[in-house]
């Protein structure tokens, strides 16, 4: 009676060393559960779900911003605001250097002595791949300009070719273009009418051109 119990003992301990064993196998042959600690789901879900290698990939993919290049003209100072102030016959009190995002520079210049500024002028130059092309900017300028109903005339003496335009801010315009180089001067007087502003916005965009050469 105990042999045979001891038999039934060591036949159920060989079934489950098999089990055991065969349990074993399938695992290492199926490779990783599809569970994992803490119920994460496993590694390669993750990765196709957009998990750390799939971000990583995508970010890469993202193109670069653009960052404001470095003046290539200094025009705060080849322009210091006391030029300016001369021409318009007005106080300019701060001047302001402003990086673009083009080949050129731009200065703001402005009469900050009474709160509101009641001079504000603007200075924007940039340079072109060739003539051509700086010729081609200044005529997409001028139609869009006209395709918002603002009217332009010619201004002889300015380069190889300018024109100007006023709004209902008070605000005269000089678009310019000579050779590769492409220049907008915007002034704007408190109480003055825009058109009267034409001669100084003119002497300031000859002034600025002749500091570039």
């Amino acid at each position: 009676m105990v042999r045979t119990s001891q038999l039934r003992f060591v036949a159920v301990r060989a079934i489950g060393l098999a089990l055991v064993v065969s349990g074993t196998a399938c695992s290492k042959a199926s490779g990783p559960s599809s569970s994992a600690p803490n119920g994460q789901p496993p590694a390669f879900v993750a990765t196709e779900f957009g998990g750390p290698d799939s971000a990583t990939a995508a970010a890469a993919a993202i193109p670069p911003q653009r960052t404001p290049a470095r003046p290539a003209f200094d025009l705060c100072r080849m322009l210091p605001s006391d030029t300016v102030a001369r021409i318009l016959h007005e106080t300019i009190g701060k001047s302001v250097s402003t990086s673009t995002t083009r080949p050129g520079g731009m200065c703001t210049y402005r009469d900050v002595a009474h709160g509101t500024p009641g001079v504000r002028v603007l200075i924007d130059i940039g340079r072109d791949r060739s003539a051509a092309s700086a010729g081609v900017t200044l005529l997409g300028q001028r139609g869009q300009l006209g395709a918002h109903g603002i009217a332009t005339a010619d201004i002889a003496g300015i380069g190889d070719a300018a024109f100007g335009s006023s709004d209902s801010a008070g605000r005269y315009t000089v678009m310019m273009q000579d050779g590769a180089i492409t220049g907008q001067i915007s002034v704007n007087v408190r109480g003055a009418d825009a058109q009267s502003l034409r001669p100084a916005a003119a002497e300031l965009a000859k002034r600025t051109l002749a500091v570039l050469h």
